[in-house]
């Protein structure tokens, strides 16, 4: 092997470590998503109870399109969060 080819070779395996690492960073900022039944159990509520909260606009939802028509409603992380500090002052 050449000095040049040991170099090439070298900048493309730091160029895969940095994209890589890239990836994991990105993956660290996606805050997590709860279903309409792990936020009733966090927010000790029926599922009915975060159901209506949602339509009255005190929670905000992500629909996610499923199979069949069935459309899966998350909550963010951050919407539990301000729920739960705000029902404990």
């Amino acid at each position: 092997m050449t000095k040049e080819t040991i170099i090439e070779q070298l900048e493309m395996k730091i160029h895969e470590a940095l994209e890589l690492l890239q990836r994991s960073k990105e993956t660290e900022k996606r805050e997590r998503l709860y279903t309409v039944k792990e936020a009733a159990k966090i927010m000790n509520l029926c599922e009915q109870q975060v159901k209506r909260r949602i339509a009255k606009g005190d929670l905000k939802k992500i629909e996610q399109p499923g199979a069949k028509r069935h459309t899966r409603i998350l909550i963010p992380e951050s919407e539990l969060a301000m729920y739960l500090g705000g029902a404990a002052k």
